[in-house]
């Protein structure tokens, strides 16, 4: 039996672990409701990310100064106005976006231009298309998401009090349940006991043998120090040195690959199964389907199992074979063993050079050709459309003309 005396260490245990995780809740408490009052926001933001597809020493920085301004009409980014300054690198120059709820302005000062994009009709592709965009991603527009992670039953998380630097911070661990193909999902924020900001945020997620992560750093963080009228300014200032342009989409042919009739460039290529190498005339007599993929693309992992569907229907008639212009080195291996496994690939699959996705005209991922049993091209498309029924009309089409 319990003794009263065991039975009070317990209660009173309970109690404590339970006041602990009021004071914890509070705390956040707190932080969100710094955030909400706040109708702006700034800070200096240094960002790192490491790809699922990348080696562990491969990884992108981003350093940059963000300008965010709380805004329930914002129906494009998820919050409001939005005006980051990115440094510039060895690679690209420094350059600038500013999002007024209308319109998003790409200010490069060393072109001396502007390019003005329009967001409702889709064209978002300076934020949602580029690693920089994420550097607004820090909780501001909305921080009742630090709420809904601890509230989340399915969700594991811990709270502790530890030493960044000099800095007593509370470091909040969140760890996500496990999905079919995403495993040891979890995000960490660090979060600033005296000014109630947060600092540092992390991410993790391992799909297979890969992992993500994700690392923004916050420095100069300062609330209520921008306005529309200061954004707009800002804008002014470089409008009235350069042009503003309107953004224009590639003409179809710039988009375009090789036209139909064209004969198919030769290539070589090898097979990842075993290490064969094999080469496009190795087929004739057969319709070839190209798929040009790679393992972290998405829409091409949408695309495979249709891909497999094409190859059973068709059997001898018809060769698929994925082309990979991206994993072709000796440690890629495990990654496309892995995209393999996971997407039950039942089709070719083969490195090979750049080169051979240049000769082919390969804007963008997944592109797919179709080849007749001469080698000339019949078809070709980009991306994935959700099935590959016009495909099999053509290959019926193709196989009754034999």
């Amino acid at each position: 039996m319990i003794s009263k005396l065991h039975l009070g260490l317990i209660v009173a245990l309970f109690t404590l672990t339970l006041q602990a995780q009021n004071a914890d809740r509070a705390l956040i408490e707190n932080v969100v409701n710094k955030y909400k009052k706040a109708t702006s926001i700034s800070y200096d933001a240094h960002y790192k990310i490491k790809y699922f597809d990348s080696d562990d020493s491969d990884t992108t920085t981003v350093n940059g100064h963000c300008k965010l301004i709380r805004d329930a009409k914002d129906t494009i980014f998820g919050g409001g106005w939005i005006w980051m300054d990115f440094d510039g690198d060895a690679e690209i120059s420094g350059y600038s976006l500013y999002y007024d709820l209308e319109h998003l302005y790409h200010i490069e000062p060393n072109k001396r231009e502007i390019t003005k994009f329009e967001p409702f009709k889709d064209e978002t592709g300076p934020i949602t298309g580029a690693t920089q965009g994420v550097l607004k991603n820090t909780f501001f527009f909305k921080p009742e998401r630090l709420l809904e992670y601890l509230d989340n039953k399915d969700n594991k998380c811990t709270i502790k009090e530890v030493i960044v630097g000099n800095k007593n911070m509370v470091k909040v661990s969140i760890n996500f349940p496990d999905e079919e193909e995403i495993t040891n999902e979890n995000t960490t924020i660090y979060i600033n006991q005296k000014t109630l900001e947060v600092e540092k945020i992390t991410y993790f997620a391992q799909l297979l043998d890969q992992h993500q992560y994700n690392e923004w750093n916050l420095s100069n963080i300062m609330f209520n120090d921008v306005t529309e009228e200061s954004l707009d300014k800002e804008l002014l200032a470089y409008t009235s040195k350069y042009p503003v342009r309107d953004y224009e989409l590639p003409q179809e042919e710039d988009r375009a690959g090789l036209i139909p009739g064209t004969p198919a460039p030769q290539f070589g290529a090898q097979l990842y199964s075993n290490g064969v190498k094999t080469q496009l005339s190795d087929y004739t007599g057969k319709i070839v389907v190209l798929d040009f993929w790679y393992v972290s693309c998405h829409p091409c992992a949408i695309a495979s199992p249709y891909l497999t569907a094409l190859q059973q229907k068709y059997k001898d008639d018809v060769v698929v074979i994925g082309i990979n212009p991206f994993e072709t080195n000796t440690q890629d291996l495990k990654k496309v063993e892995g995209f393999i496994k996971l997407h039950k690939v039942g089709y070719t699959v083969a490195a090979i050079e750049g080169s051979v996705a240049e000769d082919y005209k390969v804007k963008a991922y997944p592109t797919l050709y179709v080849i007749d049993r001469e080698g000339v091209v019949q078809y070709s498309e980009t991306g994935f459309t959700g099935d590959l029924n016009h495909v099999e009309m053509l290959i019926d089409a193709m196989l009754k003309n034999k």
